[in-house]
């Protein structure tokens, strides 16, 4: 699920369901049966949201170590920007693989849960 510039190059890929940009409740779906979520941005992202969303649901999480993805996603789940070999390394060593997904959704907890933003928000406050 998704979109980009390689949404149509993608589309009768064998072994892989391109469904481009999809509901929310559709993805939600689509989340609960994934196998990993593939986040291979080449842009810098600053609150990597597809990737914080995937690890709340405790999937498997690969990523480019490239901008807030370097700093979200838990190591085992990096590949440096551009290297494809890398990225498919990462993915058939994370697939369907359950503590993965756990370890996944401890470090989306420690980044993004509600007590934990306001405790660094109450800080930056605090010192203003």
């Amino acid at each position: 699920a998704g979109d980009g510039p390689e949404l149509e190059a993608l589309r009768g890929t064998a072994g892989v369901d391109v469904r481009g940009r999809v509901e929310p409740a559709a993805l939600a779906e689509l989340r609960a049966r994934a196998g990993a979520a593939i986040v291979p941005s080449r842009y810098a992202e600053i609150l990597p949201l597809a990737a914080l969303e995937a690890m709340a649901a405790a999937v498997p999480t690969v990523a480019t170590a490239s901008g807030g993805l370097a700093e979200a996603v838990p190591p085992e789940g990096l590949a440096p920007p551009g290297d494809a070999a890398a990225l498919a390394d990462r993915l058939r060593s994370l697939w369907r693989n359950a503590a993965a997904g756990e370890r996944a959704l401890a470090r989306a907890r420690e980044l993004s849960a509600p007590e934990r933003v306001a405790g660094r928000l109450r800080a930056v406050y605090a010192g203003a």
